[in-house]
């Protein structure tokens, strides 16, 4: 991708988000941990910026599904007259333990795509454009595409809270699995609406180069990601 991850953030309500870091009060958020087996479905818009400016959006839906939850997203943006289209779909098991990955890169008049993987139990099979690779999996592990869709990251951190906050866990796809390292960094407050909202911060490291950090709500919602 064109766009640059390191001044990329994505922001659910129409708030200057993270301009500079607040002491989280007294009363801090609830664990993110008791959010993260709800059945209800969570539909949400991230808006996309770049260098300040919108560019464009991430609409996602992440629903029941059988006895797992299906996540579906659609990733658009426009950088300099360049339009960005991809579609992600991730099926997961109750605990978020990832079943089938596919992301799908979309122009006017092709359907390419970019990543696949189908995880059955330890035993996962990686597409990536011509190359087919089945590799076993470590206990801990979890199917991402590198960058987008931004909400995979949503799905990641819950599948990362309800394995017990593991110090590492593998991803793929990757040669055949990435180590990534997870944290909690710490908790941020900002005005939305006149309110003051309660963030817990998390570093992510191995996904892409560099280390990402995602902001999550009360409820366990992905509120922004830099």
């Amino acid at each position: 991708l064109s766009l640059c991850r390191a001044v990329l953030s994505m922001l659910l309500p129409a708030a200057s988000l993270l301009a500079q870091s607040f002491s989280a009060p007294a009363r801090v958020i609830r664990d993110a941990a008791a959010a993260v087996h709800r059945r209800a479905a969570l539909t949400d818009t991230l808006r996309l910026y770049y260098l300040g400016y919108a560019i464009g959006r991430e609409r996602y839906e992440l629903e029941p599904s059988g006895d797992g939850f299906a996540l579906t997203a659609d990733f658009d943006y426009v950088d300099r007259g360049r339009r960005t289209h991809l579609q992600g779909e991730l099926r997961i098991a109750s605990d978020y333990t990832p079943r089938h990955l596919e992301v799908t890169r979309l122009t006017d008049s092709s359907r390419t795509v970019v990543a696949r993987v189908d995880v059955d139990g330890r035993r996962a099979v990686q597409v990536r454009g011509e190359s087919t690779t089945a590799s076993t999996l470590p206990p801990l592990a979890f199917a991402i595409s590198p960058y987008a869709p931004v909400s995979q990251h949503l799905v990641l951190l819950r599948y990362w809270l309800s394995h017990g906050t593991p110090a590492t866990l593998a991803v793929v796809p990757g040669g055949p699995t990435n180590e990534v390292r997870i944290a909690r960094s710490g908790r941020d407050t900002v005005t939305v609406g006149g309110k003051r909202v309660a963030l817990e911060r998390y570093a992510i490291d191995g996904v892409v180069w560099g280390i990402e950090y995602v902001w999550l709500d009360a409820d366990g919602r992905l509120v922004a990601f830099t």
